[in-house]
């Protein structure tokens, strides 16, 4: 984010190096946390019940998941900025 690139009266914060790989690292973590709560549903669900019942269960949480990103992803982004989109969709 070099500051020769910006626009003049852009107020927007400057964030170190430093500050700027904890925040990677935390978003990692999170999203990380994120997939796993949500596929482990899935590896039981084909584990413990009767495939037809497994795969209606998956096959709705993919399209719910398809038609929710397309429809409200631009949205809430438009909305509540990259940050907060992101932080709905988690």
């Amino acid at each position: 984010l070099s500051r020769g690139l910006r626009a003049a009266g852009d107020e927007r914060p400057t964030y170190s190096a430093q500050e700027l790989e904890d925040n990677f690292q935390l978003m990692g973590v999170m999203f990380a946390l994120n997939h796993g709560v949500v596929t482990t549903p899935l590896a039981v669900a084909t584990s413990l019940l009767s495939g037809d019942v497994a795969n209606l269960g998956n096959g709705t949480l993919y399209a719910v998941t398809l038609i929710s990103s397309l429809l409200l992803g631009a949205p809430l982004v438009g909305q509540w900025g990259p940050k907060g989109g992101l932080l709905f969709g988690m």
